[in-house]
């Protein structure tokens, strides 16, 4: 006998996995949270949830259904594994409704345009500066790795885009950074 192929509402089921998140600290970590929290979601099957203009159709009582599912287990998810004070208070203030959507899209503006966000951009800014590259503590390839980690958290947390670091900025914040090494300077050239 042959056998039917499953149809594209049965083929995947999509269940989510809440071990698979990682938690919210620091507003430093939330370029780097963010991408992998939107990465396991898109695996999950929840990316209306990513989806700010999204909302089910209101005479599809199955949509509906399944998008409170998703909007609750997001907001499950952000209750358990955000932990920042200002953060977790964003989280509460949704408690009522459990909208998991507008929790993560309070939570983007905070982590981006708050007080708190500003001062953890400017830290970010000054470790960039103050970086010097140390043979004692590793290699120079896991310096460099780290260090363009470090820009990219940087740029990711700007809303404006002239505090971006481009390509001239970042070159020249590397070469202080390898100044003291003699074989390294010639390489950031």
């Amino acid at each position: 006998t042959a056998t039917v192929p499953p149809t594209d509402a049965s083929a995947f089921q999509w269940k989510p996995d809440l071990k698979a998140y990682p938690e919210y600290k620091r507003i430093e970590d939330w370029p780097i949270w963010i991408f992998r929290v939107k990465n396991i979601m898109l695996a999950q099957g929840m990316e209306e949830v990513l989806d700010p203009h999204y909302a089910p159709d209101p005479n599809d009582p199955k949509a509906v259904k399944e998008w409170k599912r998703k909007q609750h287990f997001t907001y499950m998810m952000l209750a358990e594994r955000v932990m920042g004070h200002t953060s977790k208070r964003i989280v509460r203030q949704n408690e009522a409704t459990r909208d998991g959507q507008r929790t993560i899209i309070e939570l983007d503006n905070q982590a981006k345009r708050s007080t708190e966000a500003i001062l953890a951009g400017r830290r970010t800014m000054a470790q960039i500066s103050n970086q010097r590259y140390d043979p004692k503590s590793g290699s120079a390839l896991e310096f460099i790795t780290k260090f363009e980690e470090m820009i990219e958290a940087h740029n990711m947390q700007q809303t404006e885009p002239e505090m971006v670091l481009t390509g001239a900025m970042k070159k020249s914040f590397l070469q202080s950074s390898l100044a003291n090494v003699m074989m390294l300077r010639a390489v950031t050239d």
